[in-house]
């Protein structure tokens, strides 16, 4: 603290300026001219590799403090100047390339050689009228090529100013022409791998089909079988629908009504049968020769013993749009409490979605 041209020191003596300050009796006279303040720019914080290099050039330096902050601060000066450096390089970079992209206008010549006149520049009109035109007098193969012209044009432009490689307008247009040719071939091979109508295919002589299907019933723990018998003309040979009681789940439900479709056909005195399902998991159990171990095993291994007492007995999984007869029939009791069996009628329903099958059956 100054008072009356002296110095106050921390103990509240006064003592002279000059005696005062040891730096100026070990420095000389000159020392004021000559005097370093420490300054910290607050322009260092914006860069994240401020505090990293704080801490390098601290422990890069030994001595007294004010050494090390003296080194520290000329240090940080060096640095940001190097940092400043690159950035104006990069940023006259950046300009550089912009201009480049101004000066390079491919895009009318583009759009004229895939053969479209009206071009405005989108730049300089509303976007959505821009697309408003290019696409509400076209069909939809055009919009297409439209979108990807556009993609095209974009992807060249990012390419010379991120890569400095630049195309010319028939290098674009040519990559619209053969991407667009690709697309076509594709969507044709697509077209013809869709699968056909599915349905239900007849049996060849001397099979019968036994299509079943069931209904779960998870409160009451009990399944309503569908099971219909058809011959290769795919007329109705048999059917049944059943109440199965105390069943646990719905695999339980398909593999019980497999079952009951071999017991009609056995009862019938079919000696050929293909037992068909759109229970995959079962016909897989069904028709592996691994010992099963499943929840349904001992239904599955009393369905592979009434399957040995046929001549010949085949399992095949369908999908549900092929087994919609079966499916039909357990629905249609779901609500019954009462069972049937039919051998030479069934219900109108029933024959209604066999005649359907029958007009779409393809023999096997």
């Amino acid at each position: 603290m100054e008072r009356n041209g002296d110095v106050l020191d921390s103990m509240g003596r006064q003592r002279n300026k000059e005696e005062w300050n040891p730096r100026i009796l070990s420095e000389g006279k000159d020392f004021k001219n000559r005097i370093w303040h420490f300054k910290f720019k607050s322009a260092w914080l914006l860069e994240s590799s401020c505090e990293d290099e704080v801490a390098r050039l601290w422990k890069e330096r030994d001595g007294d403090l004010l050494n090390r902050l003296k080194r520290v601060c000329k240090g940080l000066d060096k640095w940001f100047r190097h940092i400043k450096r690159d950035k104006n390089f990069t940023i006259q970079d950046l300009e550089h390339k912009l201009e480049r992209l101004n000066e390079l206008q491919p895009n009318d010549e583009v759009w004229s050689l895939l053969g479209y006149q009206f071009t405005p520049n989108v730049l300089q009109h509303d976007l959505l009228s821009w697309f408003d035109a290019m696409l509400g007098c076209r069909d939809k193969c055009k919009h297409v090529e439209i979108l990807i012209t556009i993609w095209g044009l974009w992807t060249s432009r990012n390419k010379l100013l991120f890569e400095g490689q630049s195309k010319r307008p028939d290098d674009v247009a040519t990559f619209v022409r053969s991407y667009c040719l690709e697309l076509h071939i594709i969507q044709d091979r697509m077209k013809s791998k869709l699968p056909q109508a599915i349905h239900w295919v007849a049996p060849s002589l001397p099979f019968v089909k036994i299509n079943f299907d069931s209904h779960f019933k998870q409160e009451a723990f009990t399944a309503v079988s569908g099971v219909i018998i058809r011959d290769n003309n795919g007329h109705i040979l048999g059917a049944r629908s059943k109440i199965n009681c105390h069943i646990a789940s719905s695999f339980a439900a398909e593999a019980q009504v497999a079952i009951n479709g071999l017991q009609l056909a056995l009862d019938l005195g079919f000696r050929y049968v293909i037992l068909e399902g759109d229970s995959l998991s079962v016909i897989k159990k069904l028709k592996s020769e691994k010992e099963d171990f499943s929840e349904i095993s001992a239904l599955i291994w009393d369905a592979k013993q009434l399957s040995r007492a046929f001549s010949l007995c085949q399992f095949r999984f369908t999908p549900r749009d092929s087994n919609k007869v079966a499916h039909a029939m357990a629905q249609e009791w779901t609500s019954s409490s009462s069972e049937g069996i039919w051998i030479d009628g069934t219900p109108e329903s029933i024959t209604t979605l066999a005649a359907a099958d029958r007009k779409q059956d393809v023999p096997s």
